[in-house]
C-alpha cells in the first residue's frame, strides 16, 4: 500500500511518546501582484443597468522548497519543538526553510473543532444526544486543513498537521536554514502546484487550498 496516498479508512491506533513525532507544515501562499497599469487609455465599456461591481478572488502563487540533494519539490514542514504550538511550529519551520516571514491565513476551512464561543443551549437541550454530535463548521478560521500520517525509520510514526500561511514580507531572509538543510525556493502558480509536487497527499492538500481560495466546496472524506 502506498503510504502517501489519501485513505478514507478510519484508523484506530495508539503510539506511545517514543514512537511518534509531531510535525507541522503549510501551503505557503504568496499574493500575486497585479501587472503594472497600461499607459494607453482603455475604451470605456458600455453601462448596463444590471451590472454590479464584482470583487475578484486574490491570485496566489505557492512557495515550494526544492531539496537540492534529491531534486524533490516539497511543502515546507518540520518537527514541533517541546511546548510549541502547532501553529507556531508551522510558521517557524516555514520561515527557517524558505526565509519568508509569514502568518496564518484565515479561510473557511471545514472543521469539526468546536466554535471559539460555544452557542448558548436552552436548558431542555442539555444532555440531548443530538447536541453532543460534532458539527461541521466552516466559518473563517486558521485550523489545520489536513493531517498526514507517514511512517519513518525504526517504526516511528510521523503525524503532520498542515496549515495555510501567507507571505507577510516579500523579502527573503538569508541564512535561516539549519546546518543540515539545503533548500531553494520555487514559486509556482497555485493552480499548477499539483503538477510538480512529489507526494500525492501533498497534492491533495494543495487541491483543497485551491478550492477554498476559489470559494468552492471542499472535498471531505
Amino acid at each position: 500500500m502506498n503510504t502517501h496516498t489519501q485513505s478514507n479508512k478510519r484508523l484506530r491506533a495508539q503510539f506511545l511518546a517514543p514512537n511518534f513525532v509531531i510535525s507541522a507544515g503549510c501551503v505557503l501562499l504568496k499574493e500575486r501582484h497585479p501587472s503594472p497599469p497600461s499607459t494607453t487609455t482603455p475604451e470605456p465599456e458600455p453601462e448596463t443597468k444590471c451590472s454590479a461591481p464584482q470583487t475578484p478572488h486574490p491570485s496566489y502563487d505557492v512557495v515550494l522548497i526544492k531539496k537540492l540533494s534529491a531534486n524533490d519539490l516539497l511543502l515546507p514542514k518540520g518537527h514541533k519543538n517541546i511546548n510549541e504550538s502547532l501553529e507556531d511550529a508551522a510558521i517557524r519551520e516555514t520561515y527557517e526553510e524558505t526565509g519568508y516571514r509569514c502568518k496564518l491565513l484565515p479561510l473557511p476551512v471545514p472543521t469539526l473543532a468546536a466554535p471559539a464561543t460555544p452557542p448558548t443551549l436552552p436548558t431542555s437541550a442539555v444532555g440531548d444526544k443530538e447536541t453532543s454530535k460534532p458539527r461541521l463548521e466552516n466559518e473563517m478560521n486558521t485550523e489545520p486543513i489536513a493531517c498526514s500520517l507517514r511512517p519513518v525509520r525504526n517504526g516511528v510514526q510521523k503525524i503532520i498537521f498542515w496549515f495555510v500561511d501567507i507571505v507577510a514580507d516579500d523579502e527573503v531572509v538569508q541564512g535561516t536554514q539549519m546546518a543540515d538543510e539545503s533548500f531553494e525556493n520555487l514559486v509556482v502558480p497555485l493552480e499548477r502546484v499539483g503538477e510538480v509536487l512529489r507526494w500525492e497527499d501533498d497534492r491533495r492538500v494543495v487541491g483543497e487550498v485551491v478550492r477554498l481560495v476559489k470559494g468552492e466546496d471542499v472535498v471531505q472524506g
